[in-house]
C-alpha cells in the first residue's frame, strides 16, 4: 500500500517475452515503469517451463541488475483449470473452505492441486474457482527462489489483468472486453460502471469465434486485451462481420515509463496488488 516503502517487481512470463513492472508513487502521482526482455522459442510452451535452467538464469540476471528483492508473478492462463461452482441450498450454514476443497479435488488435477476461489454475487451466486497442479506452482515458486527474491504473490494471468482493469480503467456503458492469452479467453462486461466477469473459454479443439462475435454484437464498445494469433483472429473476425472496430484506447491513466500494450495489464495488476489506495 501507499505506506509500504519498497516497490514490488511484477513478472508476466509469456512464450516469447517476459514483462516486468514497478508501480510506485512519485510526487503524489502514480508511476509505472515497464521493461521486457525476450525468451527464446521452446523455453515456455503451453504454459509450462520447458527449459527451467535457462529461464531461471535470465530472470536472475535481469532482476539482480534492477536490484529487485520482492516479486509477484502470473501463472499462464492455459496452465490453470477453471470452473464455476454455484452455491448449494443452505450453503452459508456449511464450512465454506472444506466444501470448496472437496469440489476442487474432484476436478482434473485430483489432490495434487493448488486453488483459489473468487466469490460471484450476481447474477448466480457462487464461486469462480481457478486451480493448477502443485508441480506447476512449485516451478514458478522456484524461479523466485533461484533469483533470491521473496515471492509475495502468485496469481493467474487473467485474474491479475482483471484486478488492474477494475482499478485503472473505467469501462464505457455497455462495454465488453476479451482478455486473450495463447489458448484461453476470458470475457468481462460493464455492469454498474465496473468490469464484471461474464464467461471464460479454453480454446483447444473447438473454435468459439462465433460465440465471441455474437456476444459482442450487443456491446457498445469492444476491447481486446492481448497479443498473438488468437487475439488477431478475434479482431479480424469482427472486421469481417462488419462490426465496429475495437476501441484502441485501452491504456491506464498513469504516468508511464516504457511502451504499454494491452498485454501489459496482468503485470500492472500484479504490481498494484500491494498498492491499492
Amino acid at each position: 500500500r501507499g505506506d509500504d516503502p519498497k516497490p514490488v517487481a511484477a513478472l508476466d512470463i509469456g512464450p516469447l517475452q517476459v514483462r516486468w513492472a514497478l508501480l510506485d508513487r512519485h510526487a503524489e502521482q502514480w508511476r509505472l515503469q515497464l521493461r521486457q526482455w525476450p525468451v527464446m522459442p521452446g523455453w515456455v510452451e503451453d504454459g509450462q517451463l520447458m527449459d527451467y535452467p535457462a529461464v531461471a538464469d535470465v530472470l536472475s540476471q535481469g532482476l539482480a541488475e534492477a536490484g529487485v528483492q520482492r516479486l509477484a508473478m502470473t501463472l499462464p492462463a492455459q496452465s490453470c483449470h477453471f470452473h464455476f461452482l454455484p452455491a448449494p441450498p443452505g450453503f452459508w450454514r456449511l464450512r465454506r473452505r472444506s466444501w470448496l476443497q472437496q469440489q476442487v479435488t474432484q476436478g482434473p488435477f485430483g489432490h495434487q492441486v493448488r486453488w483459489a476461489a473468487h466469490l460471484m454475487e450476481a447474477p448466480t451466486p457462487g464461486w469462480r474457482v481457478l486451480s493448477a497442479t502443485s508441480e506447476t506452482v512449485q516451478d514458478w515458486q522456484g524461479l523466485a527462489e533461484a533469483a533470491q527474491c521473496e515471492l509475495i504473490c502468485l496469481e493467474e494471468a487473467h485474474q491479475a489483468g482483471w484486478r488492474a482493469l477494475d482499478q485503472w480503467h473505467a469501462p464505457a456503458s455497455g462495454a465488453c472486453l476479451f482478455q486473450v492469452r495463447a489458448t484461453c479467453v476470458q470475457t468481462l462486461q460493464e455492469r454498474s460502471g465496473r468490469w464484471q466477469w461474464a464467461w471464460r473459454v479454453q480454446v483447444v479443439q473447438t473454435d468459439p469465434l462465433e460465440q465471441w462475435l455474437e456476444f459482442s454484437r450487443n456491446c457498445s464498445v469492444v476491447y481486446i486485451a492481448g497479443e498473438g494469433e488468437l487475439a488477431s483472429r478475434i479482431r479480424m473476425g469482427r472486421e469481417q462481420a462488419g462490426l465496429n472496430p475495437c476501441d484502441p484506447s485501452l491504456i491506464p491513466e498513469l504516468a508511464l515509463d516504457g511502451d504499454f500494450t494491452p498485454a501489459c495489464w496482468p503485470v500492472l495488476g500484479l504490481a498494484g496488488l500491494r498498492w491499492w489506495p
